[in-house]
């Protein structure tokens, strides 16, 4: 007759409320610098084709300006890098704003 291992000791709430909770801290750590990379990418493409508007994304928010006579509205705005890649464009964010500006969104997040 085989020895029946003894019952494991059942994990406690509060114990499942700190792994839940330390496991969503480190995925939002982790996962914020590819979705800011993500979204820096998407936002190089021209949201309409004649160029009556453009998309300026900020690492936490889109904004959609729109100009009116397609003339002189983004005189005030220097167009960002234009990254070839994920990976060009963390070098490109690190280099140019800051490695804490990967985790613009964080907060919120959090």
């Amino acid at each position: 007759m085989a020895e029946e291992a003894p019952p494991s000791p059942a994990i406690t709430p509060l114990q499942q409320m700190l792994a839940s909770g330390t496991g969503a801290v480190l995925t939002s750590l982790f996962v914020t610098p590819l979705d800011v990379v993500k979204i820096r990418l998407q936002a190089q493409r021209t949201p309409f084709s004649k160029g009556k508007c453009f998309l300026y994304c900020n690492g936490l928010m889109d904004h959609l300006y729109v100009c009116q006579n397609g003339n002189g509205c983004t005189a005030w705005y220097r167009a960002p890098t234009r990254f070839s890649g994920t990976l060009d464009a963390f070098i490109k964010i690190t280099r140019h704003e800051g490695i804490r500006s990967l985790w613009s969104g964080l907060p919120p997040t959090l």
